[in-house]
């Protein structure tokens, strides 16, 4: 089953269900008087053209009334009849008489609907403008086989190609706008020739209104006038709004210009404030300095030392100190509550009580000096738990240091005493509780610490003020940690270049940050 194999010019060409056949199945063939080939399937037999295309099919129900014959065999006499046998009969063909069969069919548009009801179709036909479901009903007259006619149609105005070849004899459209129309028609009866002259009927549906020359004119004025009225009062919104505008500003002009003269009478007074604030605190800090010592004195006490000194303020609540009183040298670095002025104050009560213990009372001893501290500051300031939220006292770290004996005591309030021996740490606690009490309030008894040193023994005494600087890349506190691998990685230099190594440490960890306490560091070498 392959259908028709067609040799022309030594090519074959294969005719087949997929280009006309009824079947791939072919049982026999015929050529009649006018030079077509007739063949043969199981239910069906096919006219194929000089060009041996196909250009008709005998159905089964032309050949035999009973449904299900098959076509066995074709035979042709002398007269030029083609003898048809089935399953249920012979039939007789002539071929000749076939051919006025397809005599080109008379053809006219019988009817119109409109939403399936009947228009009259009259000429010139003019429709207002509705979305029309349209259908047109076709009469091709055949007295023989009508229903073998078939139809093309085409809607000019809607589409310029005509349709597939179809046997019904009405034609819907479902959605018909306005336009002018011409439907044409054409037939074929028995795949003979359609007809030469269309037939043909003209409508109109009208265009609406909103789609009219007038209303886009009517629409163009209209709109143009709304946007010069909205101009125009949008133009009255914006003289009006600057007048008010110009009105408020001028008031607050006049509001502005007073209060800058009230701001510039406030300035003056408070830079005249600042001046004199700063002028005292400036002569606070001579005051200070006057008071403290100098390293050139710390050094007539303890030699081989350096004093790291930096203040947040122009005046500081940190300080050192240091005394020869006999055999003892006596030396500390004193962290008192607060900075700058607050601080200030308290170093110089601080800083008084001191030189008391060890000038006019020769104390030696670092836990004594601290209890004599402790008990001046109460009652120098007063401090009773009604009067102060705050305990206004110091941390101190104190060694007093016998040459002689080389044995240096200690006592401490929080801070503690650093002792470097041999690159090796050794850490004495300061007691938990600090300089100043309130009155009333039990004080502490401060702890004496006696430690023998040796030669190259180094001591540091220090505040909080390192450890607790913001710095470095993520802006963290130096803390506790840091500060003594720090003086572990200095400690074995000389005095002076401790100190310097110690300062580029500081700067560098510091970088654009802000100092946020008082220091003080002071390093004191046994020798």
């Amino acid at each position: 089953g392959q259908g028709i194999y067609i040799l022309d010019n030594g090519i074959a060409h294969n005719l087949n269900s997929e280009n006309g056949l009824p079947s791939d199945y072919c049982y026999e063939m015929v050529l009649d008087d006018d030079g077509y080939v007739w063949a043969s399937h199981q239910k069906s037999i096919v006219q194929l053209s000089s060009e041996l295309k196909v250009s008709r099919v005998v159905g089964h129900e032309e050949i035999s009334p009973v449904e299900n014959t098959m076509v066995t065999v074709l035979f042709k006499d002398n007269e030029g009849n083609i003898w048809i046998s089935s399953t249920h009969g012979v039939v007789k063909f002539n071929p000749t008489i076939d051919k006025s069969s397809k005599a080109i069919p008379q053809l006219s548009i019988s009817g119109m609907k409109l939403f399936d009801k009947n228009q009259p179709m009259v000429e010139n036909l003019v429709l207002p403008y509705k979305q029309y479901k349209v259908s047109f009903m076709l009469a091709g007259i055949s007295l023989r086989n009508p229903e073998n006619i078939r139809y093309k149609w085409r809607l000019r105005g809607y589409s310029d190609y005509w349709s597939e070849e179809v046997s019904q004899s009405e034609i819907q459209i479902q959605r018909l706008e306005d336009g002018e129309y011409t439907l044409e028609v054409i037939a074929s009866k028995n795949g003979g020739e359609w007809t030469p002259q269309p037939a043909e009927f003209s409508f109109v549906i009208r265009r609406p209104f909103w789609r009219s020359w007038w209303f886009y004119l009517f629409m163009a004025i209209a709109i143009s006038g709304i946007v010069v009225v909205f101009v125009r009062y949008r133009v009255y919104r914006l003289m009006k709004d600057k007048q008010e505008l110009e009105t408020i500003v001028n008031e607050r002009t006049i509001e502005i210009q007073e209060q800058k003269s009230e701001i510039e009478r406030s300035r003056d007074e408070i830079a005249k404030y600042a001046k004199d604030i700063t002028d005292s605190i400036k002569y606070a800090k001579r005051i200070q300095n006057a008071i403290f010592p100098t390293l050139e004195d710390i050094r007539s006490v303890v030699p081989e030392s350096f004093v790291f000194f930096r203040s947040k303020d122009l005046v500081s609540g940190d300080f050192y100190f240091a005394e020869k009183v006999g055999d003892e040298r006596v030396f500390c670095a004193v962290d008192c509550t607060g900075h700058g002025v607050p601080g200030g104050f308290m170093s110089i009560v601080a800083n008084n009580l001191l030189e008391q213990a060890t000038r006019q009372l020769k104390l030696t001893k670092p836990s004594e000096i601290l209890a004599y501290l402790n008990k001046g500051v109460t009652e120098t300031l007063h401090q009773t738990y009604e009067e102060s939220s705050v305990k206004d006292g110091m941390d101190i770290a104190l060694c007093s240091w016998n040459k002689k004996l080389n044995i240096v005591q200690f006592a401490g309030a929080y801070n503690p005493l650093y002792l470097f021996r041999n690159g090796e740490l050794i850490e004495y606690r300061g007691d938990r509780f600090p300089v100043g009490t309130f009155v009333g309030e039990e004080s502490g008894t401060f702890r004496n610490h006696q430690i023998k040193v040796q030669q190259g023994d180094m001591l540091y005494l220090f505040s909080d003020g390192f450890s607790d600087q913001f710095g470095g890349p993520q802006g963290k506190k130096f803390k506790v940690r840091r500060f003594k691998a720090m003086l572990r990685e200095v400690q074995s230099f000389p005095i002076d270049q401790q100190y310097s190594l110690i300062n580029e440490h500081l700067k560098s960890w510091i970088g654009d940050l802000e100092q946020v306490d008082d220091i003080v560091l002071m390093g004191v070498r046994i020798s």
